[in-house]
């Protein structure tokens, strides 16, 4: 008596480099490989699911079948920059980052393709590695992103993007 879902209406996602969470939606970046030719790998997109439980048939292992425009099927961005790390949520925000760049994904009061808002942070610093992003706190006891640029390491919260390598420039240098 229940009709099943059109054909076509669940993708599986490709094989993401990197992963975060939130807002009960999985947020993958970069590609190894295709996901069976439903999705084209890029070193620049970054796809969100739809928030777990929405349709209760494998939300967190699927992206919609939603063209955006600006990337084939699924919900998601195409960044200006290969992307090297995704941060965990900051408050929700999650910042994508390139060896130069850093973008702000924050959500948005919208569903599906629409989730979640790009603003651009810097373009003169990012990430140099996946492996340096962690989620910490300040000195404050405020939540933070703490990351490896090349120029040394950084954070971002509530002070913005801060360098924190003058106590250790010298061995930077070296």
């Amino acid at each position: 008596t229940n009709l099943s879902d059109l054909a076509g209406t669940y993708w599986p996602p490709p094989s993401f480099k990197y992963m975060s969470k939130a807002n009960a939606r999985i947020v993958g970046a970069g590609a190894y490989e295709t996901s069976g030719g439903f999705t084209v790998p890029s070193p620049r997109t970054v796809w969100w699911t739809r928030p777990f439980g929405a349709s209760d048939v494998g939300d967190a292992e699927s992206i919609p079948n939603f063209t955006t425009g600006k990337i084939g099927p699924g919900y998601g961005l195409n960044m200006d920059f290969d992307v090297t790390g995704l941060s965990p949520a900051l408050d929700g925000t999650i910042y994508v980052f390139g060896y130069h760049h850093i973008t702000a994904l924050i959500p948005t009061q919208s569903v599906g393709a629409l989730a979640f808002q790009a603003v651009p942070i810097r373009s003169d610093i990012g990430c140099i590695s996946n492996a340096s992003i962690q989620l910490a706190e300040d000195e404050n006891g405020q939540q933070c992103v703490y990351f490896t640029s090349e120029k040394g390491p950084y954070r971002i919260g509530a002070g913005g993007v801060q360098y924190l390598g003058n106590d250790n420039e010298d061995i930077w240098d070296d």
